[in-house]
C-alpha cells in the first residue's frame, strides 16, 4: 500500500490491517483447509474402528481458533481495499 492509498485508508477506516501477500495468505488457507481435511479423515477412521486413536478434541479446537482468527482478517481486509 503505498502512501496515498494508506491516508486514504486511515481517513475512511479506524484500523488498516497488513496482512501480506496474496499468494502467501492463499498458502496459510490452502494448509489450514488440508490440516481440517487429514482431522476428518482421522476422525473418519477412528469412528469405522480402523484405527484407535487419542482424543482430537484439543487438535480440532485449535484448528477451529486458528479458522477463527483467518476469518477476522478475511473480514477486515474486505472492509474496504484501495
Amino acid at each position: 500500500m503505498n502512501m496515498t492509498n494508506y491516508l486514504t485508508a486511515s481517513a475512511i477506516v479506524e484500523k488498516i490491517y497488513c496482512v501480506g501477500d496474496k499468494e502467501s495468505f492463499d498458502e496459510i488457507i490452502y494448509q489450514l483447509k488440508k490440516i481440517g481435511n487429514n482431522i476428518n479423515q482421522i476422525r473418519m477412521l477412528a469412528n469405522f474402528g480402523n484405527i484407535q486413536f487419542a482424543n482430537l478434541d484439543e487438535c480440532t479446537n485449535a484448528f477451529l481458533e486458528v479458522n477463527k482468527f483467518i476469518q477476522k482478517i478475511i473480514k477486515r481486509t474486505t472492509r474496504w481495499q484501495p
